[in-house]
């Protein structure tokens, strides 16, 4: 589930429980409890013709009662606020669509009493849509040992609402100097009255007996303040307009989405107490959250030693023992280290992908998905296992990745100039146009430079047992150690990277990781926690004997940290003893 009407503004709720598990919480509970109330709402079979007044009566927002539900207000609402939209828009548009006013001259908007009542009005119409009797009164606050009042446009235990400007996006729905202020600013401390509903909301949740939420309203746009969070920065959301416009009425669609998030149902407390079903939702994410990184955590691990293994593998298939190439201890670390390299690239791209926004990859485009996309990739390994000598010992994988990593670094038909000289204009027009396609913008990040990775490739690693000097004095070319990472290792390692999620009709699927959103902490793998086994000994684990094969790479937590007894090397358990 991903809708470009909600904002989860500093992961308010993980972003792969969002996308993936909020629906299946909402679907039993909340929204299962909204269908047997409006099914229970519905007149009887033989009423069907003489009460349909009082029907719409007990459905429809600004009426004297509420709605059946706060989806069922949603639905209703739709049409009473783009009839009061129609007043904070301008003409149409060379496209024929009304195009909105978030910002303009104040002489229009805050200093005209007529578009504040109006402003006014439509947000206790959303109010109501979404089950909360709104009330506009003056709050009374205490804070510090003094007494404030604060006009409100509702308030209820746990909650107070904020009337703000009219916007249809929420960041301009915070916007300090335009639709982001209060209709009517609040004097508090000081000669400088409190003029933004984010200030006002600072505020009360500083008060004595301070809300759990403040609802910043603006018409088009509900932000929900979390007291738990908000200093965090981290808030929830919604482009009422975007969502209103697309009238996804689906069971479980948006529409019942933002009303579970953001109605009276899930932010009230229940009546029997404990907590609402907003902030079990916000727990159940971050449980999840933490499962999932524990999950990533050991999927690293894991993918390092396969890595690293598989390098030692290549060399001494080509008759280079791994002390030719570095002291052991030092290449432990190395390995360790552009190991993780590796893998924290594919990480940063599966976040690129994900957040196709960012301008980083061009996940939008079907060239890319079907030709460059680490989600093909992903698909390919979910699908097949590498058969056969020749696709295991392949490098199509590899490959796949590594043009991936130099577009990213280098650029495709990139549209910036950096750096070039006016004499080059004609090269420029003709490398930078802006007609559409394919194209990679250059990230020049130092994760993704020829020089992080060094021990993997196929012309980065010397051969040791040539000069190279000699060889370049002899007019030779430099020789090199292949070690590129064979299919089947990195088809373990993508595994490795991926959750299992089974699709409608029973089909499973690997998907890879898109808790890449939540960027693991490197604490999990240290150079000095990871261990190479290239000696030859027994390690003394956990206080039993284990025999570790030659040129063995370990890698684990700091909390399994050894020291084997004589020799002064950190060990760990394999995968027989974990």
């Amino acid at each position: 589930m991903t809708y470009d009407s909600l904002v989860n503004r500093g992961d308010y709720f993980s972003a792969h429980y969002l996308t993936e598990v909020l629906p299946k919480d909402l679907k039993p509970g909340l929204l299962q409890r909204w269908k047997q109330r409006e099914e229970e709402a519905k007149p009887p079979a033989g009423n069907e013709g003489g009460t349909g007044e009082e029907t719409s009566e007990t459905s429809t927002p600004g009426r004297t009662e509420l709605p059946v539900t706060p989806r069922a207000g949603l639905r209703e609402l739709r049409r009473g606020y783009f009839r009061a939209r129609s007043s904070f828009a301008l003409p149409e548009d060379e496209d024929g669509i009304l195009t909105v006013r978030d910002t303009d001259d104040d002489a229009l908007t805050y200093d005209k009493p007529e578009w504040r009542e109006g402003v006014r009005a439509l947000n206790a119409e959303v109010l109501r849509a979404l089950g909360y009797d709104a009330k506009p009164r003056v709050l009374s606050v205490e804070r510090a040992g003094r007494a404030y009042e604060v006009p409100v446009a509702h308030a209820e235990k746990g909650l107070v609402a904020l009337d703000c400007g009219w916007a249809a996006e929420p960041d301009a729905a915070l916007d300090p100097r335009g639709r982001g202020r209060l209709l009517e600013p609040v004097p508090l401390d000081g000669p400088t009255p409190v003029e933004t509903g984010a200030k006002l909301a600072s505020f009360l949740f500083a008060c004595e007996e301070p809300p759990r939420y403040v609802l910043l309203l603006g018409g088009g746009v509900i932000v929900l303040a979390d007291r738990a969070v908000w200093g965090e920065g981290r808030y929830l959301g919604v482009s009422l307009d975007t969502a209103l416009q697309r009238n996804d009425t689906r069971p479980g669609g948006e529409l019942d989405t933002v009303a579970a998030l953001f109605g009276a149902d899930s932010l009230r407390p229940p009546e029997e107490g404990g907590e609402n079903p907003l902030a079990e939702l916000v727990g159940k994410s971050a449980k999840h959250a933490v499962g999932v990184s524990n999950e990533l955590r050991d999927g690293l691990r894991t993918s390092v030693e396969l890595i690293a293994n598989e390098v030692l593998q290549r060399l001494r298939e080509q008759g280079v023992r791994p002390e030719d190439i570095d002291e052991l201890p030092e290449l432990g670390r190395k390995l360790t280290r552009e190991s993780l390299r590796y893998l924290y690239r594919i990480l940063f791209l599966l976040y690129a992908e994900a957040r196709p926004e960012l301008g980083i990859l061009p996940a939008d485009y079907p060239e890319y998905q079907q030709g460059y996309g680490l989600g093909r990739l992903g698909e390919l390994v979910a699908e097949r296992e590498p058969v056969g000598d020749t696709a295991r010992n392949g490098f199509y994988l590899y490959e796949s990745l590594d043009l991936l990593f130099r577009k990213v670094q280098d650029g495709y038909r990139p549209r910036r100039t950096h750096g070039m000289e006016a004499a080059d204009t004609e090269v420029a027009d003709t490398q930078v146009s802006e007609d559409v396609g394919l194209r990679f913008e250059p990230l020049h990040s130092k994760l993704f430079e020829r020089d992080a990775i060094r021990l993997i490739g196929a012309d980065s690693l010397p051969d040791p047992r040539h000069d190279s000097d000699e060889a370049l004095a002899r007019g030779e070319s430099m020789r090199y150690l292949d070690t590129r990472l064979r299919n089947a290792t990195l088809h373990r390692v993508l595994h490795s990277l991926m959750i299992t999620r089974r699709e409608a009709g029973g089909a499973r699927r690997l998907h890879l990781v898109r808790a890449a959103r939540h960027q693991p902490a490197r604490r999990g793998l240290r150079g000095p926690d990871v261990l190479q086994r290239l000696h030859r000994g027994r390690g003394a684990v956990r206080g039993r004997q284990a025999r570790r094969p030659e040129g063995r790479f370990l890698a684990r937590p700091r909390v399994e940290d050894r020291r084997v007894r004589g020799l002064g090397v950190r060990t760990a358990p394999g995968p027989a003893h974990r």
